[in-house]
């Protein structure tokens, strides 16, 4: 066979479990991903080499190792993920070819990009007061104000207890907070009002739900689950 008929092609790039992959996460931890195509590997050849750079071409600090091969995929695999930069990962795919007579023949480079976005991280800071008549002018107690556990992640979960001593017998509860995202920005909402009988729900930026519940006298907040199709 010719050379010029044999070019590797990547159509995807897939988690190992088969789904598409577009991009990750940035943050600590084992990662794997298969690329999907023809032409790939050739059995009778060495392994293919495949080099992961930036945008610009310029290599990164850490670089994938083949872990698994065949013509129509090729699994790969960094022990861990914590230095590679956002943006894009471009891999590069060498390969090679049995020519008869000729011997593994080096293909021209097939090319897959995956994006390593912004981490899932979130600090919620809190203000929980409480309308209690009797106290002060305008009868308003701060119960207590702070930052919640860092929440990373998808599905990630954190609580506070509050002390409402300091108001016996309130009205209503008064609940604000702030979203200070991953890349430093923070929203504030609130403040959320309601009767000292019923529990405070609301939702925060960046898919985040906070409760207040005053019969367990704590703060639960949740990140929502990943909504996107192909970012772990």
């Amino acid at each position: 066979g010719s050379t010029a008929k044999v070019v590797p092609v990547i159509d995807d790039v897939q988690t190992l479990d088969s789904h598409p992959l577009f991009a990750r996460h940035a943050g600590p931890g084992p990662w794997a991903i298969a690329l999907v195509g023809e032409q790939l590997t050739d059995l009778q050849c060495a392994n293919p080499q495949v080099a992961a750079t930036d945008a610009q071409g310029r290599p990164l600090a850490v670089q994938p190792t083949v872990s698994g091969t065949s013509p129509a995929r090729v699994e790969l695999r960094w022990a861990d993920a914590s230095a590679l930069p956002t943006g894009s990962v471009v891999l590069h795919l060498s390969t090679q070819h049995k020519v008869f007579l000729l011997g593994c023949t080096a293909l021209p480079p097939a090319q897959a990009v995956v994006q390593v976005t912004t981490p899932v991280r979130f600090d919620v800071d809190y203000t929980l007061e409480a309308i209690c008549p009797g106290h002060g002018a305008d009868g308003v107690v701060t119960l207590g104000n702070g930052r919640l556990p860092t929440l990373r992640g998808a599905g990630a979960t954190a609580s506070q207890p509050v002390d409402t001593s300091a108001c016996a017998e309130p009205q209503a509860y008064r609940l604000s907070a702030g979203v200070t995202q991953a890349d430093g920005h923070r929203t504030a909402v609130g403040p959320f009002t309601q009767s000292a009988e019923a529990s405070i729900t609301a939702g925060l930026p960046g898919g985040l739900t906070m409760s207040w519940n005053p019969s367990a006298q704590a703060l639960f907040v949740r990140s929502g689950v990943a909504s996107c199709r192909g970012v772990p």
